[in-house]
């Protein structure tokens, strides 16, 4: 492990880098943590998170992110919203919380400027604990809550039904919790009985059947489906199906309540988030 390591960091600049994106704007990255190595080296991180942005997200529209970490897929939902749509980021972790904010600021002189909440996201609003990660774990996007009050540290966090004004639609919300995505959905009961949040995407590593968050969204009447992508798209299907994921990628799932809406935003192939002729027409 230890020479894999440092075979992975061999050549790496020992500073932060800023990464210019192909949706025009730029973010400012630790090119020796997980993440940020996988941006510089490749310009993306979960690419079927990204591409699924880019193909539900309208200009105008309201997305959430929650667990934006150094705040690259914030950047992106901005990015695909515009000026007049809003963005709204959830990170607790401090560790990270000084170069998301710069990052937010890179993202305002170009689309609209994501709204920070400084907290995390449970089922009801008050106080719990938060475990980071040490700086082995190479990964500083793994902090999680934890209901054992003799780890991490205090930190504030929300649920989303006392939080968001019930009169907005939310149209696109990622959820990256590290476990706690049912917690997340318990805290939105009555936005998602009300169908005010129109597609979720969401890592889960446990089994579908073991999964709270499944069951939460199911017992809500959502549709579940796996993500995964090809050479040459995207792709999702039903929960019934393998995974479809890399084993070497998280599992993603999307919900809905609209299949017929998803199924047309996933209708054409290829990649809108690489191609900047898409960006340009989007912006201009």
């Amino acid at each position: 492990m230890a020479l894999r390591r440092a075979w992975q960091l061999f050549g790496t600049p020992h500073r932060n880098v800023v990464v210019e994106q192909p949706w025009g704007t730029s973010i400012e990255l630790n090119p020796r943590e997980s993440v940020g190595r996988s941006i510089w080296t490749t310009g993306i991180t979960d690419l079927v998170v990204c591409e699924s942005i880019c193909r539900l997200l309208r200009v105008g529209d309201t997305a959430y992110d929650v667990g934006s970490n150094i705040g690259f897929m914030s950047g992106l939902m901005a990015a695909c919203v515009g000026t007049t749509g809003r963005v709204d980021c959830f990170e607790p972790n401090p560790n990270v919380l000084p170069l998301l904010k710069r990052n937010l600021e890179r993202i305002s002189s170009v689309a609209c400027c994501p709204a920070l909440h400084e907290c995390a996201v449970a089922e009801r609003s008050g106080r719990m604990n938060l475990l980071c990660p040490t700086e082995k774990d190479g990964n500083d996007g793994i902090a999680c809550l934890t209901n054992d009050v003799n780890l991490g540290f205090e930190i504030s966090v929300v649920s989303l039904d006392e939080v968001h004004k019930k009169s907005i639609n939310i149209r696109l919300m990622k959820v990256d919790v590290e476990g706690f995505e049912g917690s997340v959905f318990r805290g939105a009961s009555e936005l998602l009985k009300n169908r005010k949040i129109d597609f979720i995407i969401f890592e889960e590593h446990r089994g579908v059947e073991q999964a709270e968050s499944i069951s939460v969204l199911r017992e809500s009447g959502y549709e579940i489906f796996r993500l995964g992508w090809k050479a040459s798209e995207v792709y999702y299907a039903p929960l019934t199906t393998e995974p479809i994921h890399s084993k070497y990628e998280p599992a993603n799932f999307i919900a809905t309540c609209d299949s017929r809406q998803l199924a047309q935003a996933f209708q054409q192939p290829g990649f809108r988030v690489f191609n900047k002729q898409y960006w340009r027409n989007l912006h201009h």
